[in-house]
């Protein structure tokens, strides 16, 4: 619950949000931010590779979907495309 409680609470330029958390998923974090009309810029990153969770991470609202395992220098430029975007 503290990564939900954060996210709400929290000021963010962009969440790096893994789907796999102890006690609720990012997808249901992700749903919360969204519902609460939080606009900041949200990665999912995540083991969970099949293209229903995928689709289930971007139409619910995630900026951007990266697959386990991955780069740093994939995912740094991710993040500073979407903080550009989001400007």
């Amino acid at each position: 619950m503290f990564a939900l409680q954060s996210a709400l609470h929290g000021a963010y330029d962009l969440i790096v949000l893994d789907v796999g958390l102890p006690t609720i998923d990012g997808f249901a974090i992700l749903a919360a931010l969204r519902e609460s009309k939080n606009t900041t810029p949200v990665i999912m990153c995540t083991a969970r590779t099949s293209s229903e969770d995928t689709v289930h991470g971007l139409t619910g609202g995630a900026d951007d979907y990266l697959a386990k395992p991955f780069q740093v220098s994939e995912l740094v430029a991710r993040v500073e495309l979407r903080l550009r975007d989001h400007q």
